[in-house]
């Protein structure tokens, strides 16, 4: 890395900054390889690794994802049932009424913050224009020719349901869609 930097005029003690930030950035690295490679041997083991296996036929999931999921469910994505697999991500509706006051989706969110980002990164990484058609594009133009609003949240909830369904599934697995050309 330090190759790369072309050679500029400049104060000494700036080039020793430059430098020792450079050596922490290296250091980082290292750090967090070794931290992916701690992650992806614990979910490669019991209780993690069935799921783990069906998880990973998601396009764009990574192993933090699957991680922060584990952990949102304690453990127990194979034996929640939908409604609580969804709450433990906090892709669950929130509505409070009273009277004519409407209060939907102001309250603070209960769920795993990590495992909240994770499934907000999931879906964005599904429903970017590159990415493979899937189910989750498919719904987001259902939602969207419907004029519904919010279509984001909604997304992430049909990803976390289809998430929960692989869990539960022992021969769950992404199911790829065939896409139709119209005419």
């Amino acid at each position: 890395m330090i190759a790369n930097i072309p050679p500029i005029e400049c104060a000494n003690h700036a080039r020793i900054t430059m430098n020792r930030t450079i050596d922490r950035l290296i250091v980082l690295r290292e750090e967090i390889t070794s931290t992916d490679l701690e992650i992806t041997t614990i979910i490669d083991q019991d209780p993690f690794a069935d799921v783990t296996t069906r998880w990973r036929t998601v396009p764009s999931i990574s192993d933090l994802d699957i991680a922060a999921f584990h952990i949102a469910t304690r453990a127990e994505a194979a034996t929640l049932d939908r409604d609580a697999f969804v709450s433990a991500l906090a892709a669950n509706p929130h509505t409070e009424r009273s009277s004519t006051i409407d209060n939907t989706g102001k309250r603070r969110r209960k769920g795993y913050k990590p495992a909240m980002a994770a499934l907000f990164m999931l879906t964005n990484r599904l429903l970017r224009p590159q990415a493979q058609y899937s189910i989750i594009q498919q719904y987001q133009a259902h939602l969207e020719a419907t004029h519904r609003e919010r279509t984001a949240p909604a997304c992430r909830r049909k990803l976390a349901s289809i998430l929960s369904g692989i869990a539960r599934n022992p021969a769950g697995a992404w199911k790829k869609l065939r896409v139709i050309a119209s005419k």
